[in-house]
């Protein structure tokens, strides 16, 4: 292959296009994409074909004038991505400004690339003001897609107090904040790229130290574009590709130092298969550590990480007598002994809570009930020794009713102390025992149907405020319905439980002479507690629909 030449500076750009590809690679498999990932995708997708055309005219001792062409076509195309991302990414921002700029990019590269191929075209040389033409464009863009990203520091900012920039960048505040300055950075990295092709022309550095700078600048602007993504990412990712991304830069990085080092900035008879050598190597060793690195790690690392993040699972799920099995004595090994030790305390002071629970209930039951019932007793007893017509009738039968009904009360507090009241299916099963005896006083039909809703956890507070808002609304249906039959209903969904309760009456509106809270009160109790509060009165029949946000209890994943 005599067109098969390669330059030392070929082993960079070969390293840079590898660890690109990997990147790309990453992403492409991340499931869930959003719309900032495919952004970053759009980044690596134009910048790995505007590296393999620079690759191929390394190879070539004198590359045709096409390929340049595709080389800098691809290279625009390129730029011209990044400067959209950095109106678009997180959320589009100016966007007359990103069409004035980007038409202008268009026109000003576009040109400086045609006089730089018609210069180079006759006899392979360029005249250098088209250089710097080039050069001073493609800085100045990169630059001010780097201001955009600061720029969107200060508006996600905005309204949250004083801050200072070298502060945000040194130590963002949130991950939003992160991804900007790691985005900014990256292109000041892309302009010393361009500063350090103006100094090696006009002779200000050597050309080793430029192969090395160049080099250092783009392969810590691939894994800094990377790395402020991973961290970012609202989609689900591995720290593995961290692991395997700063792998593959350690390894290629020593590759092209020690080409650039040992061989020096020109290619000669001597060191030419040599070269030829370390360019089939760069591709090996991604490939190697790209595919073996990874299944080294799950069969080590991860493995053990793994069988946390299940334990971690099931201890959401409820399950606090997890324990991991603890099979190494590294930090994995340490973190799962702790995890043994952090599952053990949850269970023991979750015991203890439900013990003083169970001792609330009991005491709360035993003095506070009692007492309740010998009240009732005592007013019966007077109520009977007093005549009919007796002025104080009216006060003792009050204060029988109102000792009545704060016992009753009382159960439904006690329910909730006894049992799971945080669990949707529970709580149905409670309203629908309370339904069943309720409507039989009335010869009134009842029934309930419910799906499992498995999963799934109710606010603490929630139950108790149910149980009072149904409990009016099964009392209004006697009252102002005339229903026959009533049914009750329970339907699950990914973030809220639906309790329905409907009858075949017809809503009969209260007497609007004197004064009725129920309804405002279940209005008011559902808007404190972030219900959904629906109730649709026909002739046909009337329907009361409570929706009650819920919590996933296997949430993570």
């Amino acid at each position: 292959m005599n067109w098969f030449q390669p330059e030392v500076s070929s082993i960079p750009n070969l390293s840079i296009t590898c660890i690109d590809l990997v990147f790309l690679v990453y992403l492409l498999r991340l499931r869930n994409k959003t719309r900032d990932c495919y952004m970053v995708i759009l980044l690596y997708l134009t910048a790995v074909p505007a590296a393999l055309a620079s690759v191929f005219i390394d190879f070539m001792t004198v590359a045709p004038t096409i390929l340049y062409g595709v080389s800098f076509f691809l290279f625009g195309v390129h730029i011209l991505s990044v400067i959209w991302c950095s109106y678009h990414f997180y959320k589009p921002s100016y966007p007359r400004e990103s069409k004035v700029i980007m038409t202008v990019f268009i026109v000003l590269y576009g040109s400086a690339s045609y006089l730089w191929l018609k210069d180079f075209a006759p006899d392979n040389d360029v005249n250098l003001d088209y250089i710097l033409a080039f050069q001073v464009i493609i800085s100045v863009s990169t630059l001010l897609a780097a201001i955009n990203y600061l720029r969107k520091i200060k508006f996600f900012l905005q309204g949250r107090g004083p801050f200072s920039f070298i502060g945000e960048l040194l130590h963002p505040s949130t991950r939003e904040v992160a991804v900007f300055g790691g985005f900014a950075l990256s292109l000041v990295l892309l302009t010393l790229i361009q500063v350090d092709n103006i100094l090696v022309i006009f002779g200000i550095i050597p050309v080793t130290l430029y192969f090395l700078l160049s080099y250092l600048f783009s392969v810590s602007l691939t894994l800094l574009v990377a790395f402020a993504y991973f961290n970012y990412a609202h989609e689900q990712t591995s720290f593995e590709t961290k692991l395997v991304g700063i792998t593959l830069f350690l390894t290629l990085t020593v590759i092209s130092i020690i080409v650039i080092i040992l061989f020096g900035p020109l290619t000669t008879a001597a060191t030419a298969p040599y070269i030829k050598m370390f360019v089939w190597i760069i591709p090996v060793s991604t490939l190697l550590i790209a595919i073996f690195l990874p299944m080294l790690l799950r069969l080590t690392l991860l493995r053990h990480l793994n069988k946390i993040v299940k334990g971690v699972q099931q201890v959401i799920s409820g399950d606090l007598n997890t324990q991991v099995e603890v099979e190494v004595n590294d930090e994995v090994g340490r973190l799962s002994q702790n995890f043994n030790k952090m599952t053990g305390s949850l269970r023991l002071r979750t015991e203890q809570l439900n013990s003083m629970r169970e001792t609330i209930a009991t005491d709360f039951h035993d003095q506070t009930g009692n007492m309740l019932s010998a009240i009732t007793r005592q007013a019966g007893l007077l109520k009977l020794k007093l005549n009919r017509e007796h002025e104080l009738q009216p006060i003792i039968q009050s204060i029988v009713e109102n000792s009545n009904s704060l016992y009753a009360s009382s159960k439904d507090f006690l329910w909730q102390l006894n049992h799971n009241g945080d669990d949707p299916n529970e709580l149905f099963d409670y309203l629908t025992s309370y339904g069943q005896l309720y409507y039989n006083q009335f010869d009134i039909a009842f029934s309930a149907e419910a799906v499992a809703c498995e999963g799934l956890k109710l606010d603490p507070s929630a139950a108790l405020n149910l149980i009072f808002i149904f409990k009016e609304a099964m009392t209004n249906v006697v009252k102002h319905a005339g229903a026959t039959e009533v049914g009750l209903t329970l339907s699950c969904g990914a973030d809220q439980v639906t309790y329905l309760l409907e009858d075949n009456g017809s809503w009969k509106e209260a007497d609007q002479s004197s004064d009725h809270y129920g309804l405002t009160n279940m209005e008011r109790r559902c808007c404190k507690n972030n219900f959904g509060y629906t109730i649709s009165k026909e002739t046909t029949g009337t329907q009361i629909s409570i929706a009650v946000p819920v919590h996933r209890l296997n949430g993570l994943s």
